[in-house]
């Protein structure tokens, strides 16, 4: 189930919001709330294919137990967090086809907690803010990553019985934002991605440069979706979640793209997983970096492509050229950066078979400079309205991020009209059935 099946919405959304309001009228409901909404999340998660239910339970209740087990056991919890990086990957190696969905995700927050544990010490969570913890549906899929100290101070007031109202605006325009972004581009751009896949695609010159920028804004719009989302649903409660994506393409320069993009992952791969590799006294620096994007590639998958997108990153975030970018004005440093990144999206896109045609598209610019057939074959372009490459650009550049928007009150009406039409055009699209809705790309990973 995905939040663009209309499944989603009756099924778990809905009933959700009648939660997320019931307690202004039921105050003591506070104490069943958190339970209602993890069997809310339950239905989330296993309607439809289903994920290895065992393996899940073993996963998060086994961690769960022994935690208790090993009390204020710094060295135990240490190991325990270790094993989990571990365990983790000789899952997502046990299914190669895709791991017990959520899976990923829940296990760094699991790390999180540990870590947060050695760190501060204090009472482990009870069972169900355990739960609450990890299987909250609105994020739990594909982030953003939740770090126990956001969530803990909610859920004590929670218990307290204070009632936390919603933030309905802030909640409405995060939901209108993710929405948009998935039904109206990022759903309109993934065909090209699956096209280039195909083995029997014919790709030319025009198709392989247009690519790499359709991809990146495919992935963007996708995978930022999501986030907004999830901190959109779980405002209705309340809760504020951190901001996943705060405009990483306009970022200057490959360090502050990474503190943009996925910055929950960031802050995870930077702190706690840094502090499990300390552990181990591994060399320090740049071999640090060079873990950490290897680590990020092999979590996306065990293909070349994620080696080579890895390795790409790690060369271009640790000798790019600091002191001529820092000259470069403004526009162009963001330009030249955007484009190197798009470039480097190209081996986690495609497999081998994707990646081959893709350079032949390349390499067909020695057919000749007036043998147009080898420049263009209209494979991509016939799939995919360039407009919405070219408003995704405009977007991403121009615009606000969502979170400028619902900071802001400068952008009063501009809020007002995204949460009317950012709701109205895709919900009247998913009701219509125009047509099948598209899992998430985190979804797989």
């Amino acid at each position: 189930m995905i939040f663009s099946d209309i499944n989603y919405v009756f099924l778990v959304f809905l009933p959700f919001c009648f939660v997320a309001v019931f307690d202004h009228y039921f105050p003591a409901y506070n104490v069943v709330k958190s339970y209602v909404i993890i069997a809310l999340s339950v239905v989330y998660y296993y309607y439809g294919p289903a994920a290895d239910i065992v393996i899940f339970a073993i996963f998060v209740l086994g961690n769960y137990l022994i935690l208790r087990l090993a009390g204020e056991n710094r060295q135990l919890i240490l190991l325990l967090a270790s094993l989990n990086v571990f365990a983790l990957f000789a899952i997502k190696a046990t299914f190669p086809n895709g791991a017990p969905l959520a899976i990923s995700f829940i296990a760094f927050q699991i790390v999180g907690l540990m870590i947060t544990q050695l760190r501060t010490g204090g009472e482990l969570p009870t069972i169900k803010a355990y739960l609450f913890f990890l299987v909250f549906f609105p994020q739990m899929v594909a982030g953003p990553i939740l770090h126990w100290n956001w969530v803990k101070g909610f859920l004590r007031r929670w218990e307290q019985g204070v009632v936390i109202r919603p933030a309905v605006e802030y909640a409405l325009l995060f939901l209108a934002a993710g929405l948009s972004k998935k039904v109206l581009i990022a759903d309109r751009l993934q065909p090209p991605v699956n096209m280039l896949q195909s083995t029997d695609t014919v790709v030319g010159l025009v198709d392989a440069v247009i690519f790499p920028f359709m991809y990146a804004m495919y992935l963007y719009f996708d995978f930022s979706a999501y986030s907004d989302i999830a901190v959109g649903t779980a405002a209705l409660i309340g809760l504020r979640l951190p901001i996943n994506f705060y405009s990483p393409y306009k970022a200057r320069n490959p360090s502050v793209f990474w503190r943009r993009w996925h910055r929950t992952l960031h802050k995870f791969l930077s702190n706690d997983l840094r502090y499990i590799y300390n552990y181990f006294n591994l060399p320090k620096k740049m071999w640090f970096v060079l873990f950490i994007f290897l680590f990020s590639g092999f979590w996306h998958g065990a293909g070349l492509g994620f080696f080579l997108w890895a390795v790409g990153h790690f060369f271009y975030f640790v000798f790019y050229p600091k002191k001529i970018f820092r000259k470069l004005p403004l526009v162009l440093s963001v330009g030249l950066n955007f484009v190197i990144v798009s470039l480097l999206w190209i081996p986690f896109a495609l497999d081998a078979n994707g990646l081959l045609r893709w350079l032949k598209g390349v390499l067909a610019i020695f057919d000749g400079i007036f043998l147009s057939e080898g420049w263009y074959y209209n494979s991509l372009t016939n799939i995919v309205d360039l407009k919405v490459v070219i408003i995704g650009i405009l977007i991403v550049f121009i615009m606000p991020n969502s979170f400028e928007l619902a900071r802001s009150s400068k952008y009063w009406f501009a809020k007002r009209l995204l949460i009317i039409l950012g709701l109205f055009l895709p919900i009247s699209l998913m009701l219509a059935g125009v047509e099948a809705p598209r899992a998430f790309t985190y979804f797989q990973f």
